[in-house]
Order: C-alpha cells, then sequence, then structure tokens
C-alpha cells in the first residue's frame, strides 16, 4: 500500500498523441520516450519535486478513452492510500469525432505494443479484451489489425461507419463526449479533485466543422463555437466551457495552433517531432508552414513555462 506521508500531489494528465506520441503500455505506466516528451513532462520541470505528474496520453485516443484511463488511475491511486484531494487532473482533448469500440478477444501486451489502433487500460491478467480506436479519419491498411477479426465483415463495417458516420455527421461522438466530460466533472467536483482543461487544437471553430476537420482547413479558424449554435449539444458546452478552467491560445485554439503561431518567433527550434530527423527542417517548414505535427519536447517547454503553467497559477491549480 502506499501512503501519501509527505504531502505529494499527484497530476493526472491524459490527452491523445499530443499528450504522449506512442501507445499506452499498462504495465509502464506513465513511462515516456525523451523524444516524444510532452506538455506533462514540461509540467514536471515546473512543478519540482513536490508533484508527481504522470502521463496516461496515447497515441490516437478519442476524448472518451482519455476520460476512462482516468477514472481507473484515479481508483487505483485511492486504493493505495491516497487522497482524492492530493489528485489533480489534466486533459487534452482531442478531435470529437474519434471514438473507441470494446471488442472481447484475448491478445498479450506484446500484441498491443504492434498493432495499431488499439488500447487497453489495464494489464493482461485483469483483461479479456480490448478498445479499437477509429482516429477519426479511414481505418488503417496495416492488417496487423484486422487479423484479431475473423472474415472481412468488421473491415466493411469500419470502412462504412468512417466514411459515412464520422465523416457525414459527428454528433454522435461529440454528444458521447460531452456527455462523458460532464460526468467526469462533477465526479471530480464532488471529491474534490481539481481539475484542468486544453485541446490539441481548436475544435470548436465553425469554419473547422464545417469542413469535417480536414487538415487543410485547420488554420482558417474562427470565433465561431459550432457546438453552442447547435441545439443538441448547447446546453452541455454552455455549462462545461462556464463552470471548467479551460486554457485557450487565443479564440478557442489549443497545442497545434500556439505551436504554428509561434514558429518564427523560436525560429532555432525544431517545432515538430515529425522533423526530428530532418537536418533540413527550416527548408521543410518554409515549403509547408501549416503541416499536422506534434510539437518536440523543447516546443512545449516554452508552451508551457509561457502559457499553460501561468494560466493554472492564475487559476489556483498551483
Amino acid at each position: 500500500m502506499v501512503i501519501n506521508l509527505n504531502n505529494m500531489k499527484y497530476v493526472l494528465t491524459s490527452g491523445c498523441s499530443f499528450t504522449k506520441n506512442k501507445r499506452f503500455i499498462p504495465s509502464q505506466l506513465g513511462e515516456n520516450e525523451p523524444i516524444r516528451f510532452s506538455w506533462p513532462e514540461s509540467l514536471q520541470k515546473e512543478l519540482g519535486d513536490s508533484y508527481k505528474v504522470i502521463n496516461l496520453g496515447s497515441a490516437t485516443n478519442d476524448n472518451m478513452s482519455i476520460v476512462r484511463i482516468l477514472y481507473y488511475w484515479i481508483n487505483k491511486l485511492t486504493k493505495s492510500g491516497i487522497k482524492y484531494e492530493d489528485i489533480i487532473v489534466g486533459i487534452q482533448w482531442s478531435d470529437p469525432h474519434r471514438e473507441s469500440f470494446y471488442f472481447k478477444k484475448e491478445i498479450t501486451n506484446e500484441e498491443l505494443k504492434e498493432t495499431q489502433h488499439t488500447l487497453s487500460y489495464v494489464k493482461d491478467s485483469d483483461r479479456d479484451g480490448f478498445f479499437f480506436l477509429t482516429g477519426g479519419f479511414a481505418p488503417p491498411e496495416d492488417e496487423n489489425i484486422w487479423r484479431h477479426f475473423k472474415g472481412t465483415e468488421f473491415k466493411q463495417f469500419m470502412n462504412m461507419y468512417s466514411l459515412g458516420v464520422l465523416s457525414n455527421n459527428i454528433i454522435n461522438s461529440t454528444l458521447h463526449w460531452l456527455e462523458s466530460w460532464s460526468h467526469f466533472q462533477l465526479f471530480c467536483e464532488k471529491n474534490n479533485i481539481e481539475t484542468f482543461y486544453t485541446s490539441m487544437r481548436n475544435i470548436f471553430s465553425k469554419n473547422v466543422f464545417e469542413h469535417n476537420f480536414d487538415s487543410q482547413f485547420l488554420h482558417k479558424i474562427d470565433s465561431v463555437n459550432w457546438m453552442e449554435k447547435n441545439a443538441i449539444l448547447e446546453p452541455y458546452i454552455k455549462e462545461l466551457l462556464t463552470n471548467s478552467k479551460f486554457y485557450f491560445y487565443k479564440t478557442f485554439g489549443g497545442l497545434l495552433d500556439w505551436t504554428r503561431d509561434n514558429i518564427d518567433r523560436y525560429s532555432d527550434i525544431n517545432p515538430y517531432q515529425e522533423l526530428e530527423n530532418d537536418k533540413k527542417w527550416k527548408d521543410t517548414l518554409s515549403k509547408d508552414r501549416m503541416m499536422y505535427g506534434h510539437p518536440t519536447p523543447k516546443m512545449m517547454d516554452v508552451f508551457v513555462k509561457e502559457e499553460l503553467f501561468p494560466f493554472l497559477i492564475k487559476e489556483n491549480i498551483f
């Protein structure tokens, strides 16, 4: 049993690849590779040794999965003797058109590590299946995924679902996210758990929504929140944005929006993980400034120091 004798605060962070750009492995809680460090590791530097920041992010996570993993690890900490009030939660929301499906099927940790678009919150001995993550785009061609399903029916279904449902109508997945967020926020308030939020990018822009979150329109954001203009979603989003501590860059922007805007300001910092092996990354950026990329550890250090940490201090999170 772990009992908090030194008034240590635990900061549980969760998100998609913009929080940890690798697979979540249940047996490797919070571990990350230095080249994949993101805002949670940068936050740890700012907070010092009296806080323990645990990175629970995972590539391709949908927003419901981002919340679920926090329930598991809040429960794990409290069962080990940690008090609710010694836990702080930070969430980086992903795109709302991502989904996850649970399948009852045996799969080893090694298979999970090798297979994209899969997720499990618990170790081998505690599970009887795994989650398939849609990623919010057409299903991958990697046959390593489809070998876990008999026949071709599932692949055909996922193609239909991605193209016919997610691409044309994301109200269902968005509503699932807002309901999950609402429930989680109430749970945290009930148990005196501090919460704060940010996003991978501007997921509220009406213009981006109208173009189905297509990457070529990511920079054409506006100040109109499409969720507030939708009668089905409006009660949820109005309540949640009013009563949550949510960091936005400019109007509803997130990590990617801030990074793109600061490429010139920090011209000596390689901004994107995707360019880490590109010795001529400055030339690459000059040709494609709006590329879709995950911020590098150095870029996240600047973001946390200049943006996120001052916001959290102002909101009395720390």
